[in-house]
């Protein structure tokens, strides 16, 4: 049978070429949502020592960037490491491993979706009631979106510290995977994450549909890289948008398979999670990258900073850019 744990079952290694291709995505794009999230934290902390609003798009993605950094760590060490039929023998010695394995790991999926809805709803406000969003959407209501986010989740799925989750031995695949083993508990986290990601969706399409209707309206008047910005800001949120969708249809399903006993299923489908969350949080850094110019041109001038030694700031940009021929920190004013 599939769950019984014992000595004798077999363990096979599943490191393929596929999932070397996916840690090694990983570790790659982490390292550059680290580097932006460098970038911005400075751009902070020097318009705090200027006494200036800085963005709060910029706060709220370095937030993301350690959710998601924790986000992926987790899934690391409960799934990626059993499947790939690595440290077997420590899993089944430390059981406060499986005591944490839930909550830990649906909070900070949660997270994580909420990070990604803030952000969203953080460019629509910005594009479409410019005036609200730089009177109301200020530092400290940045900070208690952030609170909520880091605590609401935690709370959610609190629960689960009062059931049990357990190594089961998949023998059609000949792996362990963490599984919470009560039925109802295990919907539960399947619903609300289904439910969290689907109305996360929902909001950011509708917020979308707004910003396609009001869309001539919106790109009249502005600069050529201004309107490059908010067009950038367009596809970020559509993408967002799909991911979460697929993240709330995953759930939905693994519901149904737990609700009909479907095992086969229920741990390929699990698998699958393991591989769209982590991807929600990868791609961030190189959309960010693509879509936007001036992201661009901080990147190149901070990290590359000798090949733009020779070259001065002629092009205004919003927020602060990183050029100079001395290659120290340029504040460019619009």
């Amino acid at each position: 049978m599939d769950n019984i744990i014992n000595k004798t079952n077999i363990v096979e290694v599943h490191f393929t070429a596929f999932d070397a291709f996916l840690i090694s995505f990983d570790v790659i794009s982490f390292i550059i949502y680290f580097m932006i999230s460098i970038i911005f934290s400075i751009k902070l902390l020097k318009k705090s020592k200027a006494r200036s609003e800085p963005s709060t798009f910029e706060l709220h993605f370095i937030v993301n960037f350690i959710f998601d950094v924790i986000q992926t760590s987790i899934i690391i060490f409960y799934q990626k490491f059993l499947h790939w039929g690595l440290f077997t023998d420590f899993y089944m010695e430390h059981k406060w491993v499986e005591k944490w394995y839930a909550p830990m790991l649906y909070s900070s999926i949660a997270s994580a979706i909420l990070g990604n809805m803030v952000c969203v709803i953080n460019r629509y406000v910005a594009l479409c009631h410019c005036t609200f969003y730089m009177k109301k959407w200020t530092l400290n209501w940045s900070y208690l979106l952030i609170i909520t986010q880091t605590i609401l989740p935690f709370i959610m799925f609190s629960f689960n510290f009062w059931f049990k989750a357990e190594k089961v031995y998949a023998a059609s695949l000949k792996v362990y995977i963490f599984m919470v083993t009560d039925p109802t508990v295990s919907m539960i986290n399947n619903g609300l994450i289904s439910f969290l990601s689907g109305v996360a969706s929902i909001i950011t399409i509708s917020m979308n549909l707004i910003i396609i209707s009001k869309y001539d309206k919106l790109m009249n008047n502005i600069t050529k890289n201004e309107k490059s910005k908010r067009i950038s800001m367009l596809f970020y949120a559509i993408f967002i948008t799909l991911t979460l969708a697929a993240l709330s249809i995953q759930q939905s399903v693994r519901l149904f398979f737990v609700f009909y006993k479907y095992q086969i299923g229920l741990y390929l489908v699990t698998y699958y999670l393991f591989i769209i969350v982590p991807l929600i949080g990868c791609v961030q850094p190189y959309i960010l990258l693509i879509l936007s110019k001036s992201v661009r041109k901080d990147f190149g001038r901070f990290y590359f900073g000798w090949i733009y030694k020779n070259e001065v700031c002629t092009n205004k940009t919003k927020g602060t850019t990183f050029i100079s021929k001395k290659n120290k920190v340029t504040d460019c004013i619009i």
